[in-house]
């Protein structure tokens, strides 16, 4: 079986820079990557929260509202043929460092575990209230929930 992704649209778009990079979620900016083997992904180029000092700055980011995503349709025939999967934002730690940064995000678990949690919560949040109505809809299709790569995106 082919694999077939399930992509939870998101309704406004993101916006697309000169340099080559784009607007992801919650403000984070991504460069798509590829290599001579065709594989490619999106390389983070700037993390909003990278610079956030305190709980109340990561709670007073513009996080991307859940509700500006659409539950997509599955294609019909589609369960014959291919295994269904939901870009699920499923890892909540990935997601975090992409807006935080690796380091931070480290550091945060290490000696200040309260922005840590702040990080973490408010991917946990984002991704229930994502993932919620597509399964709602579609889980009993679902074969994974994981994160599509730029080339399946497009």
């Amino acid at each position: 079986l082919s694999r077939v992704g399930l992509l939870n649209q998101y309704k406004p778009g993101f916006e697309t820079f000169p340099d080559g990079t784009a607007e992801g979620l919650h403000g984070v900016r991504f460069k798509c990557i590829g290599n001579e083997f065709g594989d490619s992904f999106g390389g983070v180029c700037y993390e909003p929260l990278r610079g956030a000092t305190s709980v109340k700055e990561i709670e007073n980011h513009k996080w991307t509202n859940p509700d500006d995503f659409e539950v997509p349709e599955l294609l019909p025939g589609s369960l014959e043929k291919y295994v269904v999967a939901i870009d699920g934002l499923s890892s909540l730690f990935e997601l975090a460092t992409e807006i935080r940064g690796m380091d931070n995000m480290l550091m945060d678990m290490a000696v200040a575990p309260e922005m840590a949690r702040a990080m973490l919560k408010q991917m946990l949040d984002f991704s229930i209230a994502v993932n919620t109505p597509v399964l709602q809809k579609h889980g009993d299709t679902v074969d994974e929930i994981g994160r599509a790569s730029c080339r399946e995106r497009v």
